[in-house]
């Protein structure tokens, strides 16, 4: 599951865009460079290559050519050239060239997931390179770089792309290259909501079983089950009287709708643990999981409409063998920690 958040960007002026911006730092060398922003004191390459700014031949990895990167970024904000929005929000960015159009989606990732494999490496990079950016993040407080990743193709999100896409972008400008550059803010919570749940899907797992719960029990729900129950017990409905009278009197007349859903999610768990615990016995490898975004499985699911609530989720499938954590030690507390006896 990868985590993206939204963020709230330092943005162009839009009628300042074409100014702005300018090919990535590494496609480039300090004489092409300087060559280039030459004239434009608005260029971002005063910010991404600040060597420009200084004697030729200065060590681009000199304090000096950090610290005048800082300089020129703030001088930008102080001019009103960029602007920091006042809320975190996703972008998305298209470029067009020629023939060819690609739209990516702006977002905060996770380094640690990086580092840990969900996001999966794409290339090896050279250490001074990525001390020089280290340095010019931390200088500049700012990610100035944006780093490429690609996902899986998802027809909901692709549909959600092109609708939003299709409105007036925020910024819009050809650069001197012919490339077309364009932006749309996406600042509506549910859409954010929207795009976060489309990046926090379970996508490795043989099987996903989502466990749900009927909203608002009534007594209607407590005499269908009582009717099963005898069908499967053999007995008759009337010899359930007390336990029938156990859920109407303890849960269905006790208790207000908020405390029944609740109630009744927690049930779900029951289910989840003999679930695991088959699974177990099967050798089959499981993972219970909260903290997933129930409102979005619930509308995906259509459960709202039948009445019910998704409660707790559980993937079910085999360890990838390239999975580097299958074979790691179990580290447990002692049970002499974990159980009290009385």
């Amino acid at each position: 599951m990868a985590t993206l958040k939204p963020f709230a960007a330092l943005r162009p002026k839009p009628e300042l865009a074409a100014k702005i911006c300018e090919l990535p730092y590494d496609v480039m060398s300090s004489e092409e460079a300087r060559d280039l922003a030459f004239g434009n004191p608005l260029s971002f390459l005063h910010v991404s290559k600040p060597e420009i700014d200084l004697s030729p031949g200065t060590d681009v990895y000199a304090p000096e050519v950090y610290a005048t990167g800082k300089q020129n970024f703030q001088k930008l904000i102080a001019q009103g050239a960029l602007k920091q929005d006042a809320q975190p929000n996703f972008y998305f960015y298209r470029q067009i060239m020629g023939g060819h159009s690609q739209t990516g989606l702006v977002a905060a990732a996770s380094c640690r997931e990086y580092l840990n494999g969900i996001i999966k490496k794409h290339e090896l990079t050279r250490p001074d390179k990525e001390d020089d950016r280290v340095r010019h993040i931390e200088t500049l407080n700012s990610q100035t770089g944006p780093v490429f990743l690609t996902y899986q193709a998802n027809p909901s999100f692709d549909a959600f792309v092109a609708k939003k896409t299709a409105e007036k972008p925020g910024v819009d400008f050809t650069a001197k290259d012919g490339v077309r550059h364009s932006s749309w803010t996406i600042s509506d919570p549910k859409d954010i909501q929207f795009i976060q749940s489309q990046f926090a899907q379970i996508a490795d797992a043989s099987h996903l079983v989502v466990f749900a719960a009927k909203n608002n029990l009534d007594v209607a729900d407590v005499d269908a089950h009582v009717r099963h129950l005898a069908a499967g017990q053999g007995v008759s409905i009337e010899a359930l009287a007390p336990f029938r009278n156990v859920l109407v009197g303890g849960i269905v007349q006790a208790m207000d709708e908020p405390a029944r859903n609740a109630w009744a999610r927690n049930q779900c768990y029951i289910a989840l643990g003999n679930l695991l615990t088959s699974a177990a016995v099967l050798g089959i490898d499981a993972c219970p999981m909260e903290g997933f975004d129930r409102a979005q499985y619930d509308e995906i699911l259509g459960l709202k409409a039948k009445g019910y609530a998704s409660a707790v989720i559980a993937t079910l499938g085999y360890r990838s063998t390239e999975d580097k954590y299958a074979a790691a030690p179990k580290v447990r507390f002692p049970k002499e920690q974990l159980i009290a006896r009385v």
